[in-house]
């Protein structure tokens, strides 16, 4: 008996597990530590399907990991956009989870903010009975009318890529397609969401030749895919 209950007691904590939504360092805080990287993403390759995002190491560009793939997008010597892969990446900050699946939803959606995005993805989340006070991490998948993001850019002039003044570097889209990558947290707020929002997004295109924190978004009315991770009770 006492094998079965350990057991199931083992079930349930690795369904709970599922999707569930961790985090290293904080935004409010990476500063007070010199931007100092606080986990190698390699650390996290223990188990497979990492989605998650931070700036990368020491403010010198941003960090995506989708399924495994760690996404490198930084500004180049002439400000331009680069995207590559490390492995090896580092972050002052990163919020992540292992999602093995998802689940999809192709709704009509407008929106022209981040908070939009975030009311549109709370909707659809509290009408398929998610339960919306544990943080998820989500996907958007379609063409975007018009988008803003950012790279950030390193902070001391000890740090290669450094150049006075440059905080960021910023880079305008239209009629772009691609996949929103973000957590959604009424808890992350100062940790890994901005102090007045309860979502941070990035973006990335298919080919992953673009990539950035977002800052500005428009999407007219159309139809687009929203992924959640898919709860144990979905087959």
């Amino acid at each position: 008996m006492r094998i079965i209950t350990s057991l199931l007691i083992a079930l349930l904590i690795s369904l709970n597990l599922e999707a569930q939504v961790m985090h290293s360092g904080s935004m409010s805080q990476m500063g007070q530590n010199g931007f100092s990287p606080s986990i190698s993403i390699d650390s996290l390759f223990t188990k497979d399907h990492l989605y998650g995002l931070g700036p990368y190491g020491k403010m010198q560009g941003e960090l995506t990991v989708l399924n495994g793939v760690p996404l490198i997008a930084f500004a180049d010597e002439k400000g331009m956009l680069t995207v590559s892969t490390d492995e090896q990446a580092k972050a002052p900050f990163f919020v992540y989870a292992y999602v093995k699946k998802w689940k999809t939803f192709e709704i009509e959606m407008k929106a022209e903010s981040d908070a939009e995005i975030q009311e549109a993805v709370e909707s659809l989340a509290v009408a398929q009975g998610y339960d919306t006070t544990n943080p998820f991490p989500f996907r958007i998948i379609g063409e975007f009318d018009g988008l803003t993001i950012h790279v950030v850019a390193p902070r001391s002039p000890d740090v290669p890529g450094y150049k006075e003044g440059v905080t960021s570097y910023k880079y305008n889209y239209e009629s772009i397609e691609g996949e929103i990558f973000g957590f959604y947290s009424q808890s992350g707020q100062g940790i890994y969401t901005h102090k007045d929002s309860f979502v941070h997004l990035h973006f990335s295109t298919a080919n992953q030749s673009k990539m950035g924190h977002i800052d500005a978004i428009s999407i007219k009315p159309k139809k687009v895919k929203i992924l959640l991770p898919a709860q144990p009770s979905d087959k």
